[in-house]
Order: C-alpha cells, then structure tokens, then sequence
C-alpha cells in the first residue's frame, strides 16, 4: 500500500491539498505554477512519482533545499535565538506528502496514545487537559511529594539520528525498500544557507529532518514513540535497542515543578542530577500556561498582549467599517481559542477584551454595546462569537469526548471522577479540579 503505484487523483489531490503560497525552493517554481499548469504538466509529475516510489534516486534539483533563519525573539543575537526553516523544493514537498498521507492512515497504530500531535484523530488538548489535571493534585498523595519534569528538547527536529531512526523503522516492520524510500527523503538533501537575501553554496547534513518537510513531524514522533515507551518501562521488552535517538534535552528551557511536601534537602538531590532549574506554577505546556487553584487574570497576560501588538499594528484610521468587522472576525475574535478549550476566561479579563474590541470597531467611541455587536444578522448585530459560547462548545466538546472513553485523557477522567457511576450523575466535590467543575456544569445543556 505505502508503496503502490500512484494514481493521477492521487497526485492531484497531493498537489492541490499544498499550499500553493509557500515560499519557493530554490528552483524558484512555487505551487501556484503546479495548480495552475496542473493540466499541462500532470503526466509528468505523475510519473516522477511513480519512477521516486520504484526505487529511483531523487536528482540534487528535487532535493536541494534553502534554509532561511527566522528570528525567535525580537532582540535575536546567536543561532540559537533563530529557527531554521527549510524552503524545500514544490517538487520534493510532493514526493514526501505522498509518503505522508498512506503513512497517516497506519500512523495511530504504531505509535502509543500518549501522542497527540501529528496523528490523525486525536487532539492536542487532550495532552494539555491531562497534565492540567496532574498538577491539579501535585500536593496530594505520596509522603515525599510528588515532582513533574517539563522537558524542552533542543533543536528537536534538527538532532534526530538517521540510524537512530532507520533502526526505529525496521522494528516497526516496515519493509527495506519502504525504509530505503524514507530514507531517500532525508540523506539525500542538499542545503543552501540564505543569509541577507542570498544563497551561499550547498552542503549535506548528517542527521536531522527537516522543518517544513511534510514527512518530518511523522519521522518525528516516531522517534519520540522509544523515548515514550522507555518512560513506561516498555524498554526491557526490547533490550537490543541500545542505540540512542542524537536528541538531547535543552537543559535552559527545562525545568522541575516539585509539591510543597518535597523537603529542601530532596529538592537539591533532584536538581544536582537533573541539571535542571527548579520551575513555578504556572508553566507553559504545548503554548497553554498549567495553574493550580482558581483562576487566574495572570493566566490571559500573553493573550491580551497579543491582541494589543495587533492592534497596535492595525492603524485603524486607514480601514473601513467592513475592513475593521473583518479582521474582528477572522483574527482577533479568534486568538483566545486556543486558550479557551482549556481553560474559562474571567469575567474582568473577559469585559476587558470586549471593551478593547468594541473601541477598534467603532474606531474610538463605542456606539453600541458589544452584547448587540455580537447578536446575529437577523437581530441587528454582526454575528461574532461569543467568548463564553466558544468556551462551553469546548466543553461540551471534552464531556462528550470523555462519554466516549477512547482516548487516555477520558479514561483518566472517568476513572478520577466517575469510578462504579455513570458520568451523568457525577457529582462536583471540594478539591476536584476547575475543568471537571466546568464540565459538570456544561453537560446538562449537551
């Protein structure tokens, strides 16, 4: 199947499903000429394909790739404040997402349910939702106190060993010609460094995937799957796996979040054989900040940041009624997403956002109340969404996802919440956590 001879629809919808405004290669051809000469060129591109996926190797035209440094930071002064960003070739995205999409549909089965990102159906919140509820009870249980590791692994992408991973995908089971194929993708690149707007020479690379490279995040949490199974003591099942993965944990951006019960003395034994610094809640997990105890206006500070520098980078005195209600809808109405499918924002930071939003809308002086502005057409409003309704639609989301059981975070929340009784007469009891609460709350209204 991984293998199989590509059909023309195929490679079309591989085509098409790119984007066709990402930055060039170096061949200069970006997707917009394949969408648009698509008709002229299909046959060709089609039996590329076919001839890569035979056992053919890629020409350095195909596989040359440019890397441009993003700054990470506004005051960026060594190469670890940048951000390597691969500009790989249209041609070559093409080849590996052809790899990609027959591997996605095998992926969930080959890698363990503590993976959420990459893998399709399941969801990243469920991770963010798991650990929020951990730390919940960071204090209870154990005489000693309990301790969390938040790792940060350096340059993750870039120090993935190709052995490591070659000897990773022949455990799976996947076949020598297949792993020759993926192995095609990556140690058959050439790289051309852009600094200042031009290209300078090319040179190969020894280890690493690339980031922009469709294939790159499946490699990824391959690798990541014999770290995770090591964590879970599954390493003893295959003892002649001793080879190591190259990637190496980023010691500054790790930390230890240890209980109150840990005892001073525990707390230096932990941080002498970590090499970690002793971290604080909150602490940002997957882009979410994890809290203990009530909520917190300090949790939505970068949110509310956000939406000031975007603001203050849209003069609105240049842009009309409809430009203003557009970039409401499509940007700032939509930044605090990502924060409220974990977490309820507060009604002062809540009112606060909405006064910010009313007054960008009506360019200084708010003529209308923001409960009117976000009332539908039909009623006289401009039917934006409502903070508080994208936050309870996620939480409805998360109870019926937990009605399911399927993935770790539900079966963790029925087993913690539910125990011998059916979901839908759980109860709220002192000291359980905000999001259970809020769920609780929700799931009359499912």
């Amino acid at each position: 199947m991984l293998l199989g001879e590509p059909t023309r629809e195929e490679v079309k919808d591989v085509v098409f499903s790119l984007n066709k405004d990402s930055a060039a290669g170096p061949d200069g051809f970006n997707g917009h000429f394949y969408h648009n000469f698509w008709e002229l060129i299909a046959d060709e591109v089609v039996a590329a394909v076919a001839h890569f996926l035979r056992g053919h190797k890629l020409p350095q035209a195909f596989t040359s790739t440019t890397i441009a440094l993003i700054p990470k930071t506004e005051a960026a002064k060594s190469w670890k404040d940048y951000r390597p960003m691969s500009l790989c070739t249209f041609a070559n995205k093409i080849f590996t997402k052809i790899l990609t999409t027959r591997l996605v549909i095998i992926l969930p089965k080959l890698i363990s349910e503590f993976q959420a990102g990459f893998a399709p159906g399941r969801l990243i919140q469920d991770n963010i939702l798991l650990a929020q509820e951990l730390v919940h009870h960071i204090d209870k249980g154990g005489k000693e106190g309990n301790v969390i590791l938040n790792l940060d692994m350096s340059k993750a992408f870039d120090k993935i060993s190709w052995q490591f991973l070659q000897k990773i995908l022949s455990r799976i089971g996947f076949s020598d010609m297949l792993i020759k194929r993926f192995m095609a993708c990556i140690d058959n690149s050439w790289f051309s460094l852009l600094l200042n707007g031009t290209t300078t020479g090319y040179f190969k690379s020894d280890k690493g995937v690339r980031q922009g490279d469709p294939l790159s995040p499946a490699f990824f949490i391959l690798a990541e799957e014999y770290l995770l199974r090591g964590l879970n003591k599954l390493y003893s099942e295959n003892p002649d796996l001793s080879y190591k993965s190259g990637q190496v944990v980023n010691k500054e951006k790790s930390s230890c979040i240890l209980s109150h019960k840990v005892s001073q003395a525990r707390v230096s034994i932990v941080l002498k054989d970590t090499g970690f610094r002793q971290g604080c809640l909150p602490f940002t997990h997957l882009g979410i900040l994890i809290h203990k105890g009530k909520k917190q206006v300090i949790l939505f500070d970068d949110m509310m940041e956000k939406v000031r520098l975007k603001l203050a980078s849209w003069s609105s005195n240049f842009l009309s009624y409809g430009g203003r209600i557009t970039l409401l809808q499509s940007v700032l109405t939509a930044l605090p997403i990502y924060d409220l499918q974990v977490m309820k924002m507060p009604e002062h930071v809540q009112s606060k956002l909405e006064r910010t939003l009313n007054k960008f809308l009506w360019d200084g002086i708010p003529w209308c109340k923001w409960n009117k502005v976000l009332a539908p057409f039909e009623e006289g409003g401009l039917n934006l969404r409502s903070f508080q309704d994208i936050h309870n639609s996620f939480m409805i989301k998360a109870w019926f996802r937990m009605r399911e059981g399927e993935c770790l975070w539900s079966r963790f929340m029925l087993d913690k919440y539910c125990r011998n009784q059916h979901p839908t007469r759980a109860a709220i009891h002192s000291g359980h956590s905000r999001v259970w609460k809020n769920i609780v709350k929700i799931r009359d209204k499912a």
